[in-house]
């Protein structure tokens, strides 16, 4: 299908700051290529601020948004801080019912 833009991550590190930038589709390959990513990050301290920017995405999957709220939920205690940024207001509504929204992240629940 022409396009259709393939999901791409970006990842960068500054100090104790992490940024993931999310492109394309998310849907639940694009979600556990996050987890998988998330899950190599070994010398993360824990006071680490984790920023996902989602501005990129143009495509959302309901299962994805699904799975990309369990990651972030599972790793809410390895973080001091997980911050969304990007998303749209018709978006954004979808994700808060997972639990998720722009700025800080201070709720979880599934």
């Amino acid at each position: 299908m022409a396009g259709k833009k393939p999901f791409g991550l970006r990842f960068r590190r500054n100090k104790d700051n992490l940024l993931f930038r999310l492109r394309g589709k998310l849907d639940g390959s694009g979600a556990c290529q996050m987890e998988h990513a998330l899950n190599r990050l070994r010398d993360v301290p824990n006071h680490a601020r984790l920023t996902v920017d989602l501005s990129g995405v143009r495509d959302f999957d309901y299962f994805g948004i699904v799975h990309f709220a369990k990651v972030l939920r599972g790793r809410r205690y390895r973080f001091s801080e997980i911050c969304l940024s990007g998303l749209e207001s018709g978006t954004e509504r979808l994700f808060k019912r997972v639990g998720l929204a722009n700025g800080k992240v201070t709720r979880f629940q599934l």
